[in-house]
């Protein structure tokens, strides 16, 4: 099964897991070599669960800027423009300028 196949929360199963344990035994490990595929790989995946966590409550792009900032020391974030960073950076500041003060518990 394809690594494209995996499209967000629930998706990734037992059935894909010979494809990414081969590309792992392909590429071999090295430092940060979890960091570095998801970055490559699961930017969109980690933003669609961050939706649904969420409920849906803000456009994607606000979720793949939490999935970016999290994967900030990565080479793939460091290959991005610095505009490309700096609008990060900025979305992330607007997102905890505007974030809900109530606690986690009370929006389940």
């Amino acid at each position: 099964m394809p690594l494209l196949t995996i499209h967000g929360p629930g998706k990734l199963n037992n059935l894909n897991f010979p494809s990414l344990f081969k590309l792992y035994q392909e590429q071999g490990y090295t430092a940060g070599y979890s960091h570095a595929y998801m970055a490559q790989h699961y930017i969109d995946i980690m933003a669609e669960t961050l939706r649904f966590y969420d409920q849906n409550r803000s456009d994607i792009s606000n979720y793949q800027v939490l999935a970016w900032k999290g994967l900030s020391e990565t080479d793939e974030y460091n290959l991005k423009t610095q505009a490309e960073k700096s609008d990060i950076e900025n979305k992330i500041n607007a997102l905890l300028l505007n974030r809900s003060k109530s606690d986690c518990n009370d929006v389940l």
